[in-house]
């Protein structure tokens, strides 16, 4: 029995991924008849499965609400590959660790919308890497850059409304959900009045360079201030902002727009 190692994974042709993961599954339906003889028994069941990956870089090839064909490798040769556009992305998050240097980095959530099966999966990464630093990134609120930003996390999800009929062949798939984002983002303060007023709608940009480039999202709504003052240990004043999208804020429509301004919401198709 061979064992080799997850060095030479790839996915989809992405540059500069850190992992993937698979998991598959039949919701099977038990039964107990006449003829079981009080036992248990599983015959039919629902075709499932979800996956994840993880890369550095600020923007994945995929948008929740997209339809996609996944195909991870696991040594350029092999893997696992979805039927065309058999894959759903549900969510992204993109993390930015600023007071620690982490480099900025991306998950990928998605869901089956077609079969997966094991087999030819000739993907490799032979770019050159060049992981983005977090260095002097800042949250914009409001056209007004914050000062002291530590970290953010900006989760966007699209959840897909799953069904299985007479034309999905005993397996789930997905139709596009009702787009949806969450942002939370510490900084340090010297003055409460700095920080954001609760239930006020921002336009709200994530730099990923200092050219700057940014996730650009109108508007996010502050729903949660944890601010953090404490003289026993001394600690510098900090507050954890919590923020929610609000995509009408009864004047006009907001979009979410990619660090190239790609807008991918409001959707098109």
């Amino acid at each position: 029995m061979a064992v080799i190692t997850g060095l030479n994974m790839a996915v989809n042709g992405e540059n500069t991924n850190r992992m993937f993961q698979i998991t598959t599954s039949n919701e099977l339906r038990r039964y107990s008849a006449s003829n079981t003889q009080n036992g248990a028994g599983r015959r039919c069941g629902i075709d499932e499965w979800k996956g994840m990956y993880l890369g550095y870089g600020s923007t994945p090839a995929v948008f929740p609400g997209d339809f996609f064909t996944f195909a991870g490798s696991v040594d350029g040769t092999n893997g696992w590959v979805s039927a065309t556009n058999g894959a759903y992305c549900e969510q992204i998050d993109i993390v930015g660790n600023i007071e620690e240097q982490q480099y900025l980095q991306y998950a990928v959530h998605f869901s089956r919308s077609g079969s997966i099966t094991p087999g030819a999966a000739e993907y490799s990464d032979d770019t050159l890497p060049a992981p983005p630093c977090t260095n002097s990134l800042t949250v914009n609120r409001g056209s007004v850059d914050e000062d002291d930003v530590r970290f953010y996390h900006l989760v966007m999800r699209c959840p897909g409304r799953k069904y299985n009929s007479s034309s999905t062949d005993g397996g789930y798939q997905r139709k596009r959900g009702v787009f949806d984002a969450f942002l939370e983002y510490h900084r340090y303060f010297s003055n409460p009045t700095t920080l954001p007023a609760l239930e006020r709608d921002y336009a709200m940009r994530l730099n990923t360079t200092t050219v700057p480039e940014f996730w650009d999202l109108a508007w996010m709504k502050a729903a949660k201030i944890e601010a953090i003052v404490n003289t026993e240990t001394q600690e510098n004043m900090g507050a954890k902002i919590f923020m929610e999208f609000n995509g009408h804020n009864g004047t006009a429509t907001g979009y979410c727009k990619t660090p190239a301004a790609v807008e991918k919401w409001p959707f098109t198709t």
